[in-house]
Formats: structure tokens, C-alpha cells, sequence
């Protein structure tokens, strides 16, 4: 291109009036552990003291002298 030479025109792209707005509702993600059921206090307790119980052992084993 030429030193001040004019710009060739471009034409906007024509407006579009046939579009219509979009409301996007963003899903609720699923959890990692998917649908867990309702515990009860007393459930979650004892499922805790297993879990505990358990870690207590594996613990023991791991420290173990054969």
C-alpha cells in the first residue's frame, strides 16, 4: 500500500434482528461422591469412629516390628 493512500471501506456486518436474548441458568454441579444418603448424627458417629478405629490399625500395622 501506497504512503496515504486510502483505506478500503469495509461494510459493518448488518445487524441482526432476529436474534433472540439467552438466559443461561448454570446446572448445580453433582457432588464428588454423587448422591449420599441422609445420615443421622448417631450414623455419622459411629461411620467416624470406624474410620478412626480403622486409620488406628493400619497406623499399628505400618509401625509394626516383624
Amino acid at each position: 500500500m501506497r504512503k496515504g493512500a486510502a483505506k478500503p471501506k469495509t461494510t459493518p456486518a448488518p445487524a441482526n434482528n432476529d436474534r433472540k436474548s439467552a438466559i443461561v441458568t448454570a446446572k448445580r454441579r453433582s457432588s464428588r461422591f454423587g448422591d449420599a444418603p441422609d445420615v443421622t448424627p448417631e450414623e455419622h458417629r459411629r461411620r467416624g469412629d470406624a474410620a478412626d478405629t480403622l486409620f488406628r490399625e493400619m497406623a499399628r500395622l505400618a509401625t509394626a516390628k516383624d
